[in-house]
């Protein structure tokens, strides 16, 4: 398909996997966690930054303080 971007490179943190970490990335984090929503398997891993094996508020505020630029990496 022309225009399809193959071999991407996600990030950890990337929630909703469009190579960007932002804010909306901890509010679906938050929202997983609050069982509001259901990631796919890649966007659960990639949302469980502090590598755990499991999602938790952890995680979705780890992911907010890197947008915050708070922290440089997870």
């Amino acid at each position: 398909i022309a225009g399809k971007k193959t071999n991407v490179e996600y990030q950890l943190g990337d929630c909703d996997l469009d190579t960007k970490i932002t804010i909306m990335d901890a509010t679906l984090a938050q929202r997983a966690v609050a069982k509001d929503i259901t990631l796919s398997d890649i966007a659960l891993t990639l949302a469980d930054v502090d590598g755990d094996k499991k999602l938790t508020i952890m995680d979705a505020t780890q992911i907010q303080r890197f947008v915050a630029k708070v922290i440089d990496k997870f």
